[in-house]
């Protein structure tokens, strides 16, 4: 088993390691860019950043509600993340415990002039915040928006072109299942819901589109950290089932649709280390030429307050990502609606 490395103890303690230089909380300078050339060295080796048997464990952690989940990063070192609030300390309500998931790029490239090591080598990392019960809109108000928006994307011309686009695609027969990634709680009714309910209508639609083309039940599988109750239970109703924290990621197999619309979650970096699905519809894969790297400085709060603004906030592409896509996957085009999907592709596998 590897060192161990406790992520609550002092900024500046420090912990020698076989590794390249000392592992330390606080790198910067010639040792920060030492550490970074050092993980990207592990995953140019093909070390994965993510792994089915490593999402399990997560799961199973946060699921006993213990009072800290381990998680090992790419160096071989297990990190420790505490998971009780002080607002929890003395409360008989959990903490709200979820994974927060890193690519590559987060992992390589912090704007900030510092950076620790499990912010370079773990892939995931734990937050866990107070227990809040969740309240918001009437179930029938929300209910009443969704089928406004659904029906009115069952009759728009992108759905129509989406179903054009598929009926001309070879889709492996092999499809059991569509698992969506990220689409946004249908609840949050002030925060433009033509889109989140689009996009949930849209999944609705790829199930009614392959089980014509397959001739068997196709399941609908969404994960999303903002549900309300509200949302499980509409979704529910229209025969989409909500997978809690990892769930949606052990899903993924050979026989799985992926549907991400502008994730915030590596969602495509994890496809590539961890399945090769039949299908996956998410945002286009560029070229490393015109992906942006440049972190930007901004005021937050008050009192000359900045804070520092990822490029890499959804979904980015990865050189796995690249190769899986250019070797193994035939692209077509999704029907341009930049109101409600941005930039998508569909990839279909190669037979």
């Amino acid at each position: 088993m590897g060192d161990t490395i406790n992520t609550t103890q002092s900024l500046f303690s420090i912990a020698e390691g076989d590794g390249p230089f000392p592992r330390v909380f606080g790198l910067s300078g010639e040792a920060k860019d030492r550490a970074v050339k050092h993980a990207w060295d592990l995953y140019n080796s093909g070390v994965p950043l993510f792994s089915l048997a490593q999402l399990k464990d997560v799961d199973d952690q946060i699921a006993s509600h213990p009072e800290s989940v381990t998680i090992t990063g790419i160096n071989g070192v297990q990190y420790v993340y505490g998971t009780i609030t002080p607002a929890n300390k003395d409360d008989d309500k959990p903490s709200h415990v979820y994974a927060i998931f890193n690519s590559i790029q987060r992992l390589t490239n912090s704007g900030e002039p510092y950076v620790s090591p499990q912010m370079l080598y773990c892939p995931i990392s734990i937050l866990a915040t107070p227990f809040r019960d969740k309240a918001g809109v009437e179930v029938e108000d929300i209910r009443a928006v969704f089928t406004k928006h659904w029906q009115a994307w069952e009759s728009s011309e992108t759905c129509r072109l989406l179903e054009a686009t598929l009926a001309s695609a070879t889709l492996p027969k092999s499809i059991t299942k569509i698992v969506c990634f990220a689409l946004g709680p249908l609840a949050r009714l002030d925060w433009g819901p033509h889109r989140t309910h689009t996009q949930h209508a849209a999944a609705l639609t790829l199930v009614r589109i392959l089980k014509n083309r397959t001739g068997h039940d196709v399941q609908c599988y969404s994960q999303e950290p903002l549900y309300t109750d509200a949302c499980r239970q509409i979704l529910n109703d229209n025969g989409i089932t909500v997978l809690d924290g990892v769930k949606g990621f052990i899903e993924l197999d050979s026989s799985s649709l992926v549907f991400a619309v502008r994730a915030g979650v590596p969602v495509k970096q994890i496809t590539a280390d961890v399945a090769r699905p039949a299908v996956m519809i998410w945002a286009t894969v560029t070229s490393p030429e015109e992906e942006s790297t440049v972190w930007k400085e901004e005021p937050y709060g008050t009192e000359g307050a900045t804070t520092w603004v990822s490029p890499y906030v959804s979904d980015p592409d990865s050189p796995r990502v690249r190769n899986m896509i250019e070797t193994e996957y035939t692209h077509h085009p999704f029907p341009k609606d930049s109101k409600h999907f941005g930039d998508l592709g569909i990839y279909v596998r190669n037979q």
